[in-house]
This record gives structure tokens, C-alpha cells and sequence, in this order.
């Protein structure tokens, strides 16, 4: 299997502490893990942003807020003050990039120090973004992060600021075979960084689940498609939260090179340890092969449940255990946010290259599953991340 290892040097490597706040979103994106959720998600409290804000001081140097739409937060500024003075130096969000159509507020963001931003943009036509973001305004919400964008970019231009945009664009159901226009609506505005990252389906309400969940195998060939349409035009392209098996290997397909620590609420119940709830992406078996397979046993932290399955010498544990029917925990699947790690209880892995673990981390038996294969039966303890201390 050949593995993905090409890095993009074209910037800082950042720590990257990002921030899932409370949604005062006024967009409603049927993927929404806050508004869609089958469960009652809890996000950190003024307080409490505060407080995880200032623990990151000295262990990171970027900021970047995600969830709930940050452009409309109350204290985005306040966090933004409180993190400068602990010594962060960059920033950046997640954003609809809707509010950035008023060049005042636009211009604010940008004089507060906010350099990074994912534009999250999941339609390119009015009748798509109705279906996607169905807030009764017939799609024009589409036209209004357009226009955003345009003036994001051309105000920096003004004021001579830096700033990097990647278009970040969910796949699912109702998505995945309109790629190409996905990656022009952005492109030809300028844009030339973009993620491509598949739903995670397993928390929204099941309805809503039913209609957007899509397995990789499904959506690969049309990822394929566009890398192939792509290549070339001077774009950079992440696939976040994919095995990357089978992906084409396009000169401009980049893997994450930022270490990444994502936190939320303390009081957030949400993830009750469980093996098998979660996202799967791929429900088959990988391709036979020739390869030595050793039994995987996963267990919980708590000991309430356990798993075994089998896995070959040439694949990484994550992408076995999720082709078996597990729901292990993951998120970039490229080595750098933690979420996916374990810890050998028994046995020995190989692994790849990844930006979390220190070598005394290694020693003590934790390892990443998306980049560990093994070398014999194992068991592995699992949900680690939260013990590193990132």
C-alpha cells in the first residue's frame, strides 16, 4: 500500500489549540453536530474558554475557533485579547464567512490579528446551499459567503495583511458526485487550499444520519476524479478523516503538517466510552493480500468492553478495526490531532511518521492507531488522547 508522506513547508509548522465553542450560528447546515445532534451537545462556557485558553499559553502558538459559527460570537475578541497576552501569535476560524459580506466588520476581524481561515462551503449552486443550509432565503446564503471571501481577500490586499484561506468542504450524500464545482466556486476566486473531509454521521439525529452518511468507497473514484482534474493548477488538497486508500497520488495532495489539539466542554457527556458507536467510512474488508495478519484486541480504558479482530501487517490498525465494524474514535487520520490514539498493553506496532507523540510517550506504550501496524498480536487500550497532556 503505498502511504502518503508528502508534507507541505510552505508555512510555519504550527500548535494549533482549537477551540470548539458554543453555536450562535445563524446558518443551519443539516450536518451540524449542535443543531442536528441526537444527543444534547454541551460547549464550554464563557468561563471555561477562558480558562482553556490560558492553560494553552506556552504550549501553543496558534488559536483557530471552530464550531458555532465564531464570526458571531459575543467574545471572540475578548478570547483573542486574553490569548495575545499569553503569548499566542496567530489566529484563525472556521467561519460561513456570511458576516465578512459587511467589509467593516471584515476589516475588524482582520485587525484583531485573525490570519487563518477554513471557509466552510458545502454547495455551489442556490438550490444545493438551500438543501444543505435550509434557512428560507432561497440559497442566497451561497452568494452572501462569496461575497465574504471577496472582500476578506481584497481588504488584506488594502492593507497589505497576510492571510491564508482553504476552502473546507464536507462530503456527503447529497454532495459527493459535485466535487469539481465545489473546488471552481472557491478556485476562481482565488482560493488554492482545500479540505475534503467525509460527515461523521454517528451523533446527528437519524434521519438526518440516514441521508448524508457515505462510505469511502462510494465517494473515492469522485475524490479521484477531482484530484486527477486538478493536478496542476497550483491548488493544494487535504483529505482530512480519510484512510487515503486508493486515493490518487497527485503531485498537490498534501498531508497535515500542524500538531492540532481540539478541546471542548469538560462537562461534554456526549462520547460514553463505547467500541461501536462511532463513524465507520468504510464498512468492507480491505483487498485480500498476502500479508501477515495478527489479532487486534481493543479494550476500554474502563474494562466494560472489549473487540478483537484481525489485521495484516500492511494496514494501519484504525482502517482494520473501522473495516471491521468498530467505531473507534478518529480525526485526521493523518497523525497529528491525537484522537484516534491507544496504548499497547501487549505486543509491538510499527509506526509511521505522526506530529503528536514525543519519544518518552512511544516508550510508555501509547500509539496513534491511524499510523500503527502491527508486528504481533496486540491489545491496545483505547480513548488515550485525553491522557498526553497535549
Amino acid at each position: 500500500m503505498a502511504e502518503p508522506a508528502r508534507i507541505t513547508k510552505s508555512h510555519e509548522q504550527h500548535r494549533v489549540l482549537t477551540i470548539r465553542g458554543k453555536s450562535y450560528c445563524n446558518s443551519a447546515c443539516i450536518f451540524c453536530i449542535e443543531k442536528f445532534a441526537g444527543y444534547h451537545p454541551v460547549a464550554p462556557k464563557s468561563d471555561e474558554t477562558l480558562q482553556l485558553i490560558l492553560e494553552g499559553a506556552g504550549k501553543y502558538n496558534m488559536l483557530f475557533f471552530m464550531n458555532g459559527e465564531p464570526s458571531v460570537h459575543p467574545k471572540l475578541f475578548e478570547y483573542v485579547k486574553l490569548a495575545k497576552d499569553g503569548g499566542f501569535r496567530y489566529f484563525g476560524m472556521s467561519s460561513h464567512f456570511r458576516t465578512f459580506a459587511d467589509p467593516h466588520f471584515a476589516l475588524k476581524v482582520l485587525e484583531a490579528g485573525f490570519e487563518f481561515f477554513d471557509i466552510s462551503l458545502h454547495a455551489s449552486t442556490y438550490d444545493a446551499q438551500l438543501e444543505v443550509n435550509p434557512i428560507d432565503d432561497g440559497g442566497r446564503s451561497l452568494k452572501e459567503a462569496l461575497h465574504g471571501l471577496r472582500n476578506i481577500q481584497e481588504i488584506a490586499r488594502r492593507t497589505r495583511r497576510r492571510i491564508g484561506v482553504t476552502h473546507k468542504f464536507v462530503i456527503t450524500r447529497m454532495n459527493y458526485r459535485e466535487l469539481m464545482p465545489l473546488f471552481r466556486s472557491t478556485y476562481d476566486l482565488g482560493v488554492r487550499n482545500f479540505i475534503m473531509q467525509p460527515v461523521k454521521a454517528s451523533g446527528l439525529q437519524p434521519e438526518v444520519a440516514e441521508k448524508l452518511a457515505i462510505n469511502e468507497d462510494e465517494f473515492m473514484p469522485f475524490v479521484n476524479d477531482l484530484l486527477r482534474r486538478t493536478e496542476g493548477l497550483g491548488a493544494e488538497i487535504k483529505l482530512y478523516g480519510m484512510s487515503q486508500i486508493g486515493a490518487y497520488d497527485s503531485k498537490d495532495l498534501v498531508q497535515e503538517s500542524n500538531l492540532v489539539k481540539h478541546v471542548s466542554s469538560k462537562r461534554n457527556l456526549r462520547l460514553t466510552l463505547d467500541l461501536y458507536q462511532g463513524d465507520r467510512i468504510i464498512p468492507e474488508q480491505a483487498a485480500p493480500s498476502d500479508a501477515v495478519a495478527h489479532k487486534i484486541t481493543v479494550q476500554l480504558p474502563n474494562m466494560e468492553q472489549t473487540a478483537t479482530f484481525t489485521c495484516r501487517e500492511d494496514q494501519f490498525i484504525l482502517n482494520a478495526a473501522l473495516a471491521s465494524g468498530l467505531g473507534l474514535p478518529f480525526g485526521c487520520r493523518m497523525g497529528s490531532c491525537a484522537m484516534c490514539c491507544g496504548r499497547l498493553v501487549e505486543g509491538t506496532v510499527e509506526r509511521a511518521p505522526q506530529l503528536i507523540l514525543t519519544e518518552q510517550q512511544m516508550e510508555a506504550g501509547y500509539t496513534l492507531l491511524c499510523r500503527s501496524r502491527p508486528r504481533s498480536d496486540c491489545v491496545i487500550t483505547t480513548h488515550q488522547d485525553g491522557e498526553l497532556g497535549l
